[in-house]
């Protein structure tokens, strides 16, 4: 599990005895090679202010430029290999407070191998994104260094029967990056402690209209080097996660979409844990409409830590700890258990979408945010109360020619009784991409021959 990467040279090994699928040719079995190059350069704008403390006695709002440049190529021989290989950096420039820009690190943002072992059996190793569903348990690997990354070191080996998918998935992720080279290394935290977890993903298609999903994950979090005296500090713990998702088309343009998790296991010295996550969704899509709007609503609850009791009820988020409900409330997060740690929360939410003109989608969402148990932290932050507050968000997607796109995004949060004062947070962001996909000038064709001819493909 801890050295994921040296599956690798295991996988190639394996490579010159695969046997052809009986859908394959010979000559597609020894297949040609296609080489795929990609960069993609984003700016990003963001400015927030009381998003910590909700109070404006303190000087505490932030205006910075991030910069990040990701540099990728995919190489696939013929139908049954293909090698990824992503590069990173990521840098900013606050600037209220002002400080000095600085370049940041280059990292192996992804390297991955994948083979189709045969008809119904393929293998990825190496350094990769998982998402699996909504993201509710599946997502980012590494939440402490924001959206630059959201890798996994992992192994995943997948059996498909029809319309069946079964997924066998190993994961380790080190508080640090360990296992790949990094330049101008800054020794940057990616999480608090070591994870390690093991499982089985599965998906199903076989009803019509209808996606089911279960999942079975063994996690460890363990070696968390803050001193015992930080509240923060985390003990080892070893939990299990077992749940399922439903996806179901009802007709006349109705969806819903639920699922449910149940967490069980234990924290050093021998803490139970018991804690459960899950939400449901109402969705009509209005499919005459020429702005495709759609109406969602529904309910989030994340079970919380009653501090009354020795047993641990809040839910631990397994990889998932990302911006899935709020760019804004992840950093409030922090006063709790840390960054994007989603627990001991029961809110509504209403939505709605819809595209006015062809470039530009436009998302309005509100939600009621509440808490299952006050926190017992800070007095000067943390109320009495249950209420964290009510949060309106707008934001608008545009998609250009020549692989532009962009978005804005504006988040606002008027506290309850959550919290000790009621100062009004906001996050208000502004984001460009530019991406460009291209293939090399000369490729190797099935057969050995050579072709000729610069290929060039927006995103």
């Amino acid at each position: 599990m801890r050295h994921v990467h040296a599956m690798l040279p295991i996988v190639l090994a394996l490579l010159p005895g695969l046997p052809a699928t009986a859908a394959e040719t010979e000559d597609e079995a020894r297949g040609g090679v296609r080489i795929e190059l990609g960069l993609e350069e984003r700016v990003r704008s963001e400015n927030w202010d009381n998003l910590r403390d909700y109070s404006d006695d303190a000087d505490d709002g932030v205006r910075q430029w991030r910069f990040r440049t990701r540099l990728w190529s995919r190489i696939e021989i013929g139908s049954r290999v293909g090698l990824d290989l992503v590069l990173n950096s990521e840098s900013r420039k606050v600037t209220d407070p002002d400080t000095r820009f600085r370049w940041d690190e280059w990292i192996v943002e992804g390297l991955a191998l994948g083979v189709r072992l045969g008809p119904r059996w393929s293998v990825k190793a190496g350094r990769q994104d998982l998402m699996r569903g909504e993201g509710f348990i599946l997502m980012d690997g590494g939440p402490l260094d924001g959206s630059r990354t959201a890798y996994f070191n992992a192994i995943d080996v997948t059996g498909r029967l029809g319309a069946t998918t079964v997924e066998v998935i190993g994961i380790s992720n080190p508080r640090e990056d360990e296992y790949l080279p990094t330049w101008n290394d800054r020794d940057r935290l990616l999480v608090e402690w070591d994870e390690r977890a093991i499982g089985t993903y599965l998906t199903d298609r076989t009803l019509p209209g209808t996606t089911l999903e279960g999942y079975v994950f063994r996690k460890t979090e363990t070696n968390d080097p803050r001193p015992e005296t930080d509240p923060q500090r985390q003990p080892d713990r070893a939990l299990g996660v077992l749940g399922a998702r439903v996806d179901r088309k009802l007709g006349r343009g109705f969806s819903v979409t639920a699922e449910i998790a149940h967490e069980r296991g234990t924290q050093d010295p021998d803490v139970p844990i018991r804690a459960w996550g899950g939400y449901a969704f109402l969705r009509k899509t209005f499919e005459d409409d020429p702005a495709r709007t759609t109406l969602a609503f529904g309910w989030t609850g994340l079970s919380g830590d009653d501090p009354g009791t020795e047993t641990v009820e809040g839910w631990d988020p397994p990889f998932s700890r990302w911006p899935k409900w709020s760019e804004l409330y992840i950093y409030s997060q922090l006063s709790e258990k840390g960054i994007a740690y989603w627990t001991n929360i029961g809110m509504w939410q209403a939505e709605a979408t819809f595209a006015p003109v062809k470039p530009l989608a436009m998302r309005f969402t509100w939600y009621r945010m509440g808490a299952f148990h006050p926190y017992p932290g800070d007095p000067s932050m943390f109320g009495p109360g249950r209420r964290r507050g009510d949060m309106m968000q707008v934001r608008g997607d545009v998609k250009l020619p020549a692989g532009f796109r962009g978005h804005v995004l504006l988040e606002r949060l008027a506290p309850g009784s959550f919290y000790a004062d009621s100062a009004t947070a906001w996050f208000f962001r502004v984001e460009a991409i530019w991406t460009w996909r291209g293939t090399p000038r000369t490729v190797r064709t099935r057969r050995g021959r050579r072709t000729s001819g610069a290929r060039r493909r927006g995103p």
